[in-house]
């Protein structure tokens, strides 16, 4: 039995592509990512807009991916 909904906090943004690609069961994903702490050039919001920007280009496009209004280093993915 797996999880359909996880709250997960990761190191690297490709962990996530890996856990989207190993749990089948899973509708509801929230990451809380690390990889964007201290961007090396410019915010952290828009280090998170090209996380989300990157998901998109590697999900297809029943996954819905969004920023987190309240948390400026999480993001929420419903896949179907």
């Amino acid at each position: 039995i797996q999880c359909e909904v996880l709250i997960i906090t990761v190191k690297n943004q490709r962990n996530i592509l890996t856990l989207l690609n190993n749990m089948p069961n899973l509708r509801s994903l929230y990451v809380h990512s690390l990889d964007h702490y201290w961007p090396e050039n410019g915010s952290v919001s828009s280090a998170m807009d090209g996380l989300v920007q990157w998901l998109r280009q590697q999900l297809p496009p029943t996954c819905a991916v969004t920023k987190d209004e309240n948390d400026s280093f999480g993001i929420h993915l419903w896949i179907r």
